[in-house]
């Protein structure tokens, strides 16, 4: 909230799944109560019809007249990067009084702008997982109010590591926990017993984490395919030596390792860790459904 206040422009940016939307709603709603400003939410399809004179899109969007005052919100807009880069810097260069929230999968780069990266909840300041147990127990009270495992916590943050602690890993298990006990749940591959549970909510690419993952994944040409497919392979977290020894090992990624791993980050597709020697990481998500035979390295 205080990089949106600071700078005008907040980008939250992570994988699919991870709750950026969920996140930026929050953060939208507590500044606009603070400051008793309205939102204004601009969606992808928005994006894409950038070509519109400015004037005109503020007019359909309740936004006409320079004194305006409010949050923009930018949903989901890693597939019109370059449109919405454009919409935001003229809609900043046209309200002073408009500050702007976006979420993407890629990281908007703009004079000025912050980046948040949104991380699962056990990444770093919850390595115990309890976070993201209480998220869970949040969605069990919602979608199967008779069931209690409070007194199942062990198993409860077992499930959440097998699932990264990912928000929408976690939502899929709470709908999958209507059917089934959490015993089966943990004597199966959980990742995979949620991979295509649907959860009902967002965009059809949304509803689930294999529609998700292929959103993602429908971005890269095959180059950048055959890479995520080795990464997904490789234990993590890995360096970049490591890459390097692997895809000369498999001969399927040519030379330009460093800048496909590069693009695959920027994609939140793989995962980083920054210090004196960087480690990558693949979610299990993105490893299983890298592993399924409904991936297509040749992108046809």
């Amino acid at each position: 909230m205080d990089a949106l206040w600071q700078s005008r422009c907040l980008t939250l940016t992570g994988p699919g799944g991870v709750g950026k939307t969920r996140l930026a709603v929050e953060v939208a709603g507590r500044v606009a109560r603070r400051d008793a400003e309205p939102i204004v939410v601009i969606g992808a399809e928005a994006v894409a019809g950038v070509d519109l004179e400015i004037g005109e899109l503020t007019r359909e969007l309740d936004m006409d007249g320079e004194k305006f005052r409010g949050i923009v919100l930018f949903d989901g807009v890693e597939r019109v990067l370059d449109e919405a880069v454009d919409l935001v810097w003229r809609l900043l260069g046209a309200y002073p009084g408009i500050r702007v929230l976006i979420t993407s999968r890629r990281t908007l780069l703009l004079p000025g702008a912050a980046v948040c990266e949104v991380r699962p909840f056990g990444a770093s300041e919850d390595p115990s997982g309890e976070y993201a147990a209480r998220f869970l127990f949040r969605r069990l009270a919602v979608l199967c109010p008779t069931l209690d495992l409070s007194s199942r916590l062990p198993a409860v943050l077992r499930l959440c590591k097998l699932l990264d602690h990912m928000p929408d890993a976690l939502e899929a298990a709470a709908v999958w926990l209507r059917s089934a006990s959490l015993d089966a749940l943990l004597q199966t591959d959980p990742i995979e017993a949620v991979l295509g549970q649907s959860t009902g909510r967002g965009l059809p690419h949304q509803r689930t984490l294999a529609g998700s993952v292929g959103w993602s994944v429908d971005m890269l040409d095959p180059r950048h395919r055959a890479m995520l497919r080795v990464l997904s392979a490789l234990p993590g977290p890995f360096t970049v030596a490591e890459v390097f020894r692997e895809a000369e090992r498999v001969q399927a990624v040519g030379q330009d390792v460093v800048a496909q791993l590069a693009k695959l980050v920027e994609l939140s597709l793989v995962q980083v860790r920054r210090g004196p020697e960087y480690a990558y990481d693949v979610l299990g998500y993105v490893r299983r459904f890298m592993r399924s035979a409904s991936v297509n390295l040749t992108g046809q």
